[in-house]
């Protein structure tokens, strides 16, 4: 018998699979965890989030089969995903990031908190995006924002911007939904959307973009 987990959560559906690896991925070598569910004829790949004002976000994607190990890497300036039965030892693995896939037989019960989010809206979103270089260099992990598409405007938002119960938002124009990274140059203080990720020198930072395929439920401004 199947267990149901009752969990206050919220399941966030995300728009690609390299979206989901992107997102769990640490870009520093450290094999990581992804968790799935078998669903009636297909796979939920779930990657736990934030937890705000007692809700979890649940991060997920749906695809037809899984394996034992997930493998993330850029290949001339693309992504690519791709299960794999084991893990090689490549001349370039270096260049390649490792998952983990855990099946797992609990399903979920989306049960949502009705406090209300807090969300604050910045001007312009690069300076929010300089904030989370600097946050990238203070802890040495890569941050994030989420972009999604609200009445029209292409939106990005952050949880780390000030704490995970307020989630900061701005407006951004011309994004193409292909690019996966921020790409900040402090020595000439430049600011660029690219999709991909090179070695890092000490003058270059980058924030992760994960695209939504629509907006959180809670993203209702006033």
């Amino acid at each position: 018998m199947i267990n149901k987990s009752k969990i206050n959560s919220s399941f966030v559906k995300l728009k690609s699979i390299e979206d989901l690896a992107r997102l769990r991925c640490p870009f520093n070598g450290l094999i990581k965890t992804i968790y799935a569910i078998k669903l009636k004829d297909k796979y939920r790949l779930l990657i736990f989030g934030e937890k705000i004002n007692e809700i979890k976000n649940i991060y997920y994607y749906d695809t037809d089969k899984i394996n034992d190990f997930g493998i993330y890497s850029i290949e001339q300036n693309k992504e690519k995903f791709e299960f794999s039965d084991k893990l090689t030892n490549d001349f370039d693995e270096h260049k390649k990031s490792k998952f983990l896939i855990i099946e797992i037989e609990n399903k979920f019960k989306e049960m949502k908190s009705k406090k209300q989010y807090k969300l604050i809206k910045v001007k312009k979103y690069e300076a929010m995006i300089k904030k989370l270089m600097l946050k990238s260099i203070e802890t040495e992990l890569i941050q994030k924002v989420y972009v999604f598409n609200y009445k029209k405007n292409n939106i990005i938002g952050s949880f780390n911007l000030f704490n995970e119960e307020i989630f900061s938002y701005s407006i951004i124009k011309d994004l193409n939904e292909n690019l996966c990274f921020f790409k900040y140059n402090f020595s000439e203080d430049s600011l660029k959307a690219t999709n991909y990720i090179n070695d890092i020198p000490i003058n270059i930072a980058y924030v992760k973009i994960i695209n939504l395929s629509k907006p959180f439920d809670f993203f209702k401004p006033e």
